[in-house]
């Protein structure tokens, strides 16, 4: 499987790999972060998510996804569920 094929149930594994390390190690400010967008009435972007996690975790996870590979409409729109 490369790494632009379908995984775990998110558009790529690069994806799916930046998601799991801010949900493992970045979920509480993620969390804010969305709780704070909501009171404004406004919610994640793509460009917005790229930019915090890119601050948070680097152009590349420890695992070696990354974020070029990364789909960041998706990345928000899960974002906005927290």
């Amino acid at each position: 499987m490369t790494q632009q094929d379908s995984y775990n149930g998110w558009s790529n594994w690069d994806t799916w790999n930046f998601v799991l390390w801010v949900d493992e190690n970045e979920y509480r400010i993620i969390h804010s972060i969305t709780q704070r967008l909501k009171r404004s009435e406004e919610s994640w972007c793509a460009d917005k998510a790229r930019e915090v996690m890119v601050d948070l975790l680097g152009e590349e996870t420890p695992d070696g996804a990354r974020a070029s590979n990364v789909d960041w409409d998706e990345v928000a729109e899960a974002f906005n569920e927290y």
